[in-house]
């Protein structure tokens, strides 16, 4: 994914070309490069999102290149997580029908409704043991 991102930060204006570089289970990467200069990041939003932390605050870490106001920084973060293909997608609606034990027991077959008549419940076995 790649976007263009224009950060105000007081009387100067930074515009970065923002490359999602990598992403795994728990981390992504991102690469900023503006002009020559070129900064990677780390979040860990991908663990947030799989957690189902959706209020909780993303974390960046600063990984490579050299960062000279962090409070700029720190508007670059907002921005990419504020970004329209970066926040947290919506959860799941949850299901009105739960799957519970009870479903799975009903699906199986009754042997009382398979034999030819409304005996005992008890096996062969069992009846001959307990007959004198």
């Amino acid at each position: 994914m790649r976007f263009h991102l224009t950060i105000t930060h007081g009387i100067y204006t930074f515009r970065f070309d923002v490359e999602l570089a990598g992403k795994d289970k728990h981390f992504e990467w991102w690469r900023l490069v503006a002009g020559d200069r070129v900064v990677r990041l780390q979040s860990n939003r991908p663990m947030l999102i799989a957690k189902g932390l959706k209020k909780m605050l993303v974390s960046w870490k600063f990984v490579k290149g050299e960062v000279k106001d962090k409070r700029a920084l720190a508007k670059v973060c907002k921005a990419i997580e504020n970004h329209p293909a970066g926040p947290f997608p919506p959860l799941p609606a949850p299901s009105p029908y739960p799957n519970l034990p009870v479903r799975m027991l009903l699906a199986q077959p009754n042997a009382r409704k398979e034999s030819n008549g409304g005996g005992s419940n008890l096996g062969k076995e069992e009846e001959n043991r307990l007959m004198p």
